[in-house]
């Protein structure tokens, strides 16, 4: 299980780039001197005073604030996946098992929620496991009204597993 976790990991992170290109110095150009030509020396830039430093902020985060942000993304994804889960509770799905008929629905647990970050293969960059579940109920009776007014009882539940990655500024999912 952790062996296919990894390869997802790793293939979401290979998907959005987050894998350095493997250029190297040999791409670069080559200058005149290096080609061997009797070029004209050129002359130094005159050197200018230095600036006075303003105060800048720093756009790098700590890991405390990145897990931080974490923690708000898969809240937020958690949210958006209870809000457009289907069937949901106040939309059931209604079909007939053999002589009675089985309205079932889903509701997301947003509640315990999980959250995993790793560093990604880049400074700066992590790839986050989010995990939630999904609850399966079910409500039976002899004809479609009886099934959709009748208790639901949990015969269910499905782990997910979101992969986000963090790109220096943002968790993108």
């Amino acid at each position: 299980m952790r062996n296919f976790l990894f390869l997802i990991l790793l293939s979401f992170a290979l998907v959005t780039g987050c894998v350095s290109s493997g250029a190297n110095d040999a791409d670069a150009p080559k200058t005149a001197a290096a080609l061997g030509s009797a070029a004209v020396k050129p002359t130094p830039a005159p050197e200018t005073p230095p600036k006075a430093h303003k105060a800048t902020k720093t756009s790098a985060k700590t890991e405390a604030e990145i897990r931080a942000a974490l923690e708000v993304t898969a809240h937020k994804l958690t949210a958006q996946a209870a809000r457009t889960v289907m069937p949901h509770k106040s939309s059931k799905e209604v079909k007939m098992e053999g002589e009675e008929y089985v309205a079932a629905y889903i509701e997301v647990d947003i509640v315990n929620v999980a959250m995993e970050m790793r560093p990604g293969t880049n400074a700066g960059h992590y790839v986050g496991a989010i995990r939630y579940q999904e609850n399966i109920y079910e409500c039976r009776g002899p004809n479609k009204n009886a099934a959709l007014s009748a208790p639901c009882k949990q015969v269910g539940k499905r782990n997910i597993t979101e992969l986000i990655n963090f790109d220096g500024k943002t968790w993108q999912f």
